[in-house]
């Protein structure tokens, strides 16, 4: 009743402070009720020396039951043997207490004899004890199933933080070494645009080797990266391709998880419109509404070509979409030699 409030010792003084006054009102409501005798003082101080003196019975089988009696690996028989012998000798105790200690002291102004194991008296006992081991076990019982959920949430979660940091390693080098790639063939040709390509895989990089271990960044911030490997791309194929790149304006307010939008980008140019020998063309639109990103890419494609579109790049962009974004819709169709591929997601979801 630390992190597990079952453990707690403030929990268990409040639950015990808590119980004991609500059995000295019943005791004061009821002896002011059969004893005229008696002052409201001398009521009070009665029901608390009664009840007070009944309180260590209570807590002594509530904590055997609770911390040592059902952890226990026996068998159910076996159990319920045990709980019946200290059920058993809880009843005596309360019963012993009551006649010799709680009575005598509690009411010494009025001679009162009660019968030691009467049925009434026992079946009062009975009621007064589990009732009190009752409610402390289900609030210890509430109070573990709590914390082991939350704790499985947290393991949960952990493991999805986890898998997305996999996931990221194996994205962030694939990506590292298609632009090399790039580059090499831009070297090995002698071009001259070679350095403005190193420049440009120097931004690529910086931003994956920091940027992308942040859990989130602004949604401009991933369109410049686009534009950046865009910027590489056009570099390496000059005038065979067409890109045309159309987002829209003020999008520094919305956040995105990182390179969550590059591999669709990427698969247009390396499975789709690279392999076209001429009029290749990409198309790739960006809007938001209502908090709604939409994002479409559309490439030419060979439809001879036996290379299929896909790769690491989009296994891993669809694995992490349903861990960060579960609402999301990503669909793709071809037609002719077009290749479409659409994103749907709701950035609050990521929030």
């Amino acid at each position: 009743m630390r992190s597990d409030a079952s453990k707690s010792p403030r929990a268990h003084i409040i639950f015990w402070v808590a119980f004991l006054s609500f059995k000295i009102y019943h005791e004061y409501v009821f002896t002011l009720s059969q004893y005229d005798s008696l002052t409201k003082i001398e009521a009070f101080e009665s029901s608390f020396i009664a009840q007070g003196g009944m309180l260590p019975v209570r807590i002594l089988f509530s904590y055997w039951l609770i911390y040592w009696l059902m952890p226990r690996s026996d068998k159910n028989l076996l159990k319920w043997i045990l709980f019946l012998i200290g059920f058993a000798v809880a009843i005596v105790i309360h019963r012993l207490m009551v006649v010799y200690i709680v009575l005598p002291y509690a009411y010494s102004s009025i001679p009162e004899v009660q019968e030691l194991f009467s049925l009434e008296r026992v079946a009062s006992a009975m009621v007064d004890i589990a009732t009190a081991a009752g409610i402390a076990a289900m609030l210890v019982f509430y109070a573990r199933n709590k914390a082991a959920k939350e704790r499985e949430a947290r393991l949960e979660k952990e493991k999805v933080v986890a898998e997305l940091q996999f996931l990221k390693n194996q994205t962030n080098p694939h990506f590292l070494f298609n632009t090399l790639n790039n580059l090499y063939a831009l070297a090995r040709k002698q071009s001259e645009k070679t350095p403005q390509a190193i420049l440009q895989l120097s931004k690529f990089m910086r931003f994956v080797l920091y940027d992308t271990n942040q859990p989130t960044i602004s949604l401009q911030e991933e369109i410049q990266m686009i534009e950046n490997y865009i910027s590489l791309e056009r570099l390496r194929f000059g005038e065979r391709i067409k890109v045309n790149f159309e987002a829209a304006q003020g999008l520094t307010a919305y956040q995105i998880s990182p390179l969550i939008l590059l591999p669709l980008v990427e698969n247009a140019f390396k499975h789709g419109a690279s392999e076209m020998e001429e009029n290749g063309f990409i198309n790739i639109r960006l809007a938001i509404e209502n908090g709604s990103l939409h994002f479409s890419v559309e490439n030419s494609f060979n439809p001879v070509s036996t290379e299929a579109n896909g790769g690491i790049g989009l296994s891993n962009l669809k694995r992490q979409l349903d861990l960060q974004y579960p609402g999301h819709e990503l669909s793709s169709s071809s037609k002719d030699d077009v290749y479409s591929a659409v994103l749907n997601l709701n950035l609050s979801e990521n929030d």
